[in-house]
């Protein structure tokens, strides 16, 4: 069943400036792009115990040239029994050794999993919205929680020719509404001296041995060549080797104003009932030394963060559970603008020829380091998805890539 089928407008378009949703205020993110019209849309799903409400909101820059009167409309809907679509995300990926039999690393369950919840998930007016008009900039904010957190929303099919949505529009994560609530002020950020480090890079900070698998490093044998030259000089390389633990992360993290701050290792998950409990895993160079979200939250001033934050680790993004109390609202709390995470369980790289955990690696940290990053994410999705088509490769599955999830303040600008 297509969820738009709910209640589509006639008429005058409604000029209403704010729609209620459950339980957030209405956000419309677009992008900035003085050659072409602006569409922001804005999605809410907000799943129940038997049921799953919707609404989309779409406001369009005036089409007419300066001055023309901007367009908004609002659609909304509701969904009785949306529970097989809660069983099919709830094995989109299998943990442990089994991550690479679901069907997000095969491409023709794969697509069928795109099409079925892109048709379910996505309202009839935003697919027939993003196709019709193609000329002007569209930028989706997602607002969502629960098992509605785990959809692949870039992989989402559009249209009959498989057309995804990451191809039609730019994809963002809404941000908690607390987010900008007494959040830390940003840090005036000098230029950085010549040769001197602007970022901080975080990479399997990990104990070096543990039995649990959820702690054990992630490149036993060391860090890969690709990795080891991340950022080229541009970065502070940080790892668990030498001993990383909380109170060592939060002296770097104080020394200046940094611009960016990226972390790729493990992250361990929270407690259904307690999802400020999801922590980044350091070491204290022998046992884990965790950093819980709920410490970060709690002394934000310990652990500032720079305007862009990377979390890269199993399950970063904090949607998953009702109440999104997690990493992302934390390094947003923190002062961070922007920040990526992900949505699920990432599997280790494949071998030294299939590095696809790497590869994630690199591309969030070249995104951010560039001046448009959700732009320069994205041209790495697409490309990763054309490979994917034409090659099948796990490499290139959208287990790997349409994990990330991007969340951007509504005053960041042209950063997003």
């Amino acid at each position: 069943m297509d969820v738009g089928g709910g209640p589509r407008p006639t008429g005058r378009p409604r000029t209403r400036r704010e729609v209620r949703a459950p339980g957030r205020a209405v956000v419309v993110t677009v992008l900035r792009a003085p050659s072409a019209a602006r569409v922001g849309w804005r999605l809410v799903i907000e799943p129940a115990l038997r049921s799953l409400s919707w609404s989309l909101i779409c406001e369009r820059d005036g089409a007419g040239g300066p001055g023309a009167p901007a367009e908004h409309r609002v659609w909304a809907g509701r969904h009785e029994h949306p529970e097989k679509w809660r069983s099919l995300l709830e094995g989109l990926v299998p943990h442990d050794d089994a991550v690479w039999d679901g069907p997000l690393a095969d491409p023709r369950a794969e697509l069928a999993v795109a099409r079925e919840l892109g048709a379910a998930l996505l309202p009839r007016a935003l697919r027939e919205g993003l196709s019709a008009d193609g000329d002007a900039v569209h930028t989706l904010t997602v607002a969502t929680r629960g098992w509605c957190a785990a959809v692949p929303w870039d992989a989402l099919v559009v249209d009959a020719s498989d057309t995804r949505l990451l191809e039609r529009c730019r994809i963002l994560t809404e941000a908690h509404p607390l987010a900008a609530v007494g959040r830390a002020p940003a840090a005036h950020r000098p230029p950085p001296a010549p040769g001197e480090p602007d970022g901080v890079v975080v990479l399997d900070p990990g104990p070096l041995t543990d039995e649990d698998p959820t702690l054990a490093p992630l490149y036993p044998a060391g860090l890969p060549p690709e990795l080891r030259d991340l950022g080229q000089g541009a970065d502070l390389h940080l790892s668990g080797r030498d001993g990383l633990g909380s109170a060592e992360l939060g002296a770097v993290l104080r020394e200046r104003p940094w611009a960016r701050f990226l972390y790729a290792g493990h992250v361990r998950p929270g407690w259904p009932k307690d999802p400020g409990n999801v922590a980044l895993v350091l070491s204290d160079g022998q046992a884990a030394d965790l950093l819980p979200a709920y410490d970060w939250l709690d002394r934000p001033d310990t652990w500032p963060a720079p305007e862009r934050v990377a979390l890269i680790g199993c399950g970063s993004g904090d949607g998953r559970a009702s109440e999104d109390v997690g990493l992302p609202l934390a390094a947003l709390r923190a002062g961070a603008q922007l920040v990526t995470a992900t949505r699920w369980v990432l599997p280790a790289d494949l071998s030294e020829h299939e590095p696809n955990f790497t590869r994630l690696v690199r591309a969030v940290h070249a995104a951010h380091a560039s001046t448009d990053p959700v732009g320069a994410l994205r041209d790495w999705q697409l490309t990763e998805l054309h490979r994917w088509r034409s090659s099948g490769y796990a490499l290139h599955a959208p287990l790997t890539w349409a994990a990330t999830t991007t969340t951007v303040l509504p005053d960041v600008g042209e950063v997003g």
